[in-house]
């Protein structure tokens, strides 16, 4: 995974490869770029990768397409038999729609990522100071410094990320309790304990996302909500 989908960190990825590689070097190496694709530079023959995934919905592109990168010389079994679409690889009608919106917004995605990314900050560096001011001790900031600038993790103290993420929701922000892969899950994310941060602090955890087009009054919108939220519902 390039880029963590729950804490925004970016992962080392060629560092990763050549330690595969040396293991066996007859190894594939398949690497998930969802959530770095548009947000961090990428170049497949820099992160030595096989194989590399992205998806169209991540960069304002239609939900239900995605693209994958696959090296010359690999091979990959079909995923569904047939006509042999996608160089056999997935047979069926190929969604033109979806594929040339995926291109359109992938194309306007890395011509404005530096500026989108600069604008997300300002959203979370928001968010953070405002959050810090009024919660202090009860806040953790999850999300590493070096990660994207997109994704901000945090956790609450003394109250359930699902009575939060509720309390948001009628106040029309929404945000996520982890990976949106795992949002009926009622488990601890693994990505939290993996990170060792403490059950108390994980059953709080938030993640928050922006984009380019988000605002710093809009981050200053979703502190204030948290705040309220922690002020009605926390037992004092």
């Amino acid at each position: 995974m390039a880029v963590n989908n729950e804490l925004g960190t970016i992962e080392p990825i060629s560092q990763a490869a050549d330690i595969i590689k040396l293991k066996n070097s007859g190894t594939w190496f398949h690497v998930d770029a969802v959530q770095a694709y548009g947000k961090i530079p990428l170049s497949v023959r820099g992160t030595k990768a096989d194989f590399m995934s992205f998806s169209g919905h991540k960069v304002h592109g239609p939900k239900g397409v995605g693209m994958l990168y696959m090296r010359k010389g690999t091979r990959l079994h079909p995923l569904l038999s047939g006509g042999g679409h996608e160089r056999k690889l997935r047979s069926g009608t190929v969604n033109v729609p979806g594929i040339a919106g995926f291109g359109l917004a992938a194309v306007t995605r890395i011509e404005n990522m530096r500026r989108d990314q600069a604008a997300c900050l300002k959203v979370k560096q928001r968010l953070i100071s405002e959050l810090e001011a009024s919660l202090g001790p009860s806040l953790r900031v999850n999300s590493s410094t070096g990660g994207v600038e997109n994704i901000l993790n945090i956790s609450l103290e003394g109250i359930k990320s699902e009575t939060i993420l509720h309390f948001l929701e009628m106040k029309e922000i929404y945000v996520s309790s982890g990976s949106a892969c795992h949002s009926r899950k009622d488990t601890t994310s693994h990505v939290l304990k993996a990170a060792g941060i403490p059950q108390s602090w994980a059953d709080g955890a938030l993640r928050l996302s922006f984009c380019g087009s988000n605002t710093e009054e809009e981050a200053s919108v979703c502190a204030r909500a948290i705040i309220e939220g922690m002020d009605t519902l926390v037992k004092k």
